[in-house]
């Protein structure tokens, strides 16, 4: 008994095809900059990675700095969305504040931050733009509304976002160190995220 062949599968619209090789290209450069950083990541060693012609390359990101601003962007939202997690609120606000800091320290920690580091740190010279300051600010502000919805018993205090703020570039800091190999210099998480939420939980006791 002879059986019919498989139908091939549908023909990928143009659309398709374009989408899928920049998302090849995105993919490949960001996984260059993990490796190799800003200084070690070139237009056409990206489009070698993602199995494309430099010309198809050239089409969708024109200059090494288009090509790494839309990946630090493709980055960022991923970092950003970890921060959305909605809280428990039935949990003690000082276990939800715990929760929110491991997160935090977690994204601080995500193996393509070293790269987001070095754009940031690069900003100034490399022909990117403010889009690494302006993703820096977003993040923050995305931080701050995240810890408010975590522990509004906290956020109603004085000095919330400051503690929020303080929190934040204590880990940027810490995780620059890291990198830089002075683990030795530095206050482990355990201590350091007790000593946090102690300041987050001050910005909710009583004033008298």
């Amino acid at each position: 008994m002879s059986t019919s062949p498989a139908p091939a599968p549908p023909r990928r619209t143009q659309a398709e095809r374009s989408e899928a090789t920049r998302a090849a290209l995105l993919d490949a450069c960001t996984a260059s900059l993990i490796e190799h950083g800003w200084s070690g990541t070139s237009a056409r060693g990206v489009a070698e990675r993602a199995g494309v012609s430099q010309g198809a390359q050239q089409h969708h990101f024109p200059t090494k700095a288009a090509l790494v601003a839309a990946a630090l962007e493709r980055i960022a939202r991923g970092l950003i969305e970890a921060s959305r997690e909605e809280p428990d609120l039935t949990l003690p606000p000082r276990e939800r504040a715990a929760r929110l800091l491991d997160l935090l320290w977690g994204i601080h920690h995500a193996p393509a931050w070293p790269a987001v580091t070095e754009i940031l740190a690069l900003a100034r010279f490399a022909p990117i733009g403010r889009q690494p300051t302006d993703m820096l600010l977003s993040a923050t502000d995305l931080a701050c509304a995240a810890a408010e919805r975590a522990v509004p018993e906290y956020a109603r205090g004085t000095g919330f976002r400051d503690a929020v703020l303080l929190s934040l570039a204590t880990m940027r800091g810490t995780a620059l160190a890291e990198l830089q190999g002075a683990e030795s210099a530095l206050v482990p998480w355990p201590v350091l995220r007790e000593q946090l939420l102690t300041a987050w939980e001050a910005c909710g006791a009583p004033t008298r």
